[in-house]
């Protein structure tokens, strides 16, 4: 979301049109090939549908297996030899060993992943055209807006149609790091690395203006 007026300018450019006849020949091609083109994804998008509804219709008979033979553990201290090879689950908190630290921004937590995020205020350009014709001619007006947003990602801004005025930096001074924790138990059952990592979704813990604002009032005498 744009947190300032954009800056907007506008660069126009001339062109002969071809004559007639080659225009007419042109489009015709142009037109034939949208054709083509627009049954193939057709025909595509039919086979597409028909593999997809033919994956749900295994999908549903699957899931109904899995309901059928699941077992739910009876506790989450040991394991029993009259669950092995058997699809069991089970309920408990995560816990670790350590908590995961920032140390950038002496951030301390106790939980299985923690993610820092960094965004950096930077110019975005939008580009846009208008063209008319008049005559053999070919007028073409391109249109180039500004504005300053926060981002994850670096906006290469060397590309720009107006770099020399709005320009970013070269690099993020502070990257966006994940911490995990080495070693996540459910009760006395270790997680694995790929169930580790399909642990999900995040949430937001601190942000940099909240912790300024603690950091800020403990150091008040």
């Amino acid at each position: 979301m744009s947190l300032e007026e954009a800056d907007v300018y506008t660069r126009t450019a001339y062109g002969r049109q071809q004559s007639q006849q080659q225009s007419l020949i042109s489009h015709i091609k142009a037109s034939l090939v949208v054709i083509v083109i627009g049954l193939l994804l057709l025909c595509g998008g039919v086979l597409a549908l028909l593999w997809n509804e033919g994956r749900a219709v295994q999908t549903a008979k699957s899931l109904d297996e899995t309901l059928r033979i699941l077992v739910e553990l009876p506790t989450i201290e040991a394991a029993y030899e009259d669950f092995d090879d058997r699809l069991v689950y089970l309920t408990a908190p995560i816990t670790t060993v350590q908590p995961l630290q920032d140390k950038n921004y002496n951030i301390s937590i106790w939980a299985a992943k923690l993610k820092r995020t960094v965004e950096m205020y930077q110019w975005v350009e939008q580009e846009s055209s208008i063209g008319s014709y008049s005559g053999d001619q070919t007028h073409t007006e391109m249109t180039y807006s500004y504005s300053q947003e926060w981002r994850e990602d670096l906006v290469d801004s060397r590309h720009f149609d107006s770099s020399h005025v709005h320009a970013n930096p070269a690099q993020m001074i502070i990257s966006s790091t994940l911490y995990r924790a080495p070693v996540v138990q459910v009760g006395n059952f270790f997680l694995s690395d790929t169930m580790i990592e399909n642990i999900m979704p995040f949430k937001v813990c601190v942000s940099l203006i909240q912790k300024l604002c603690i950091l800020k009032q403990t150091s008040k005498p």
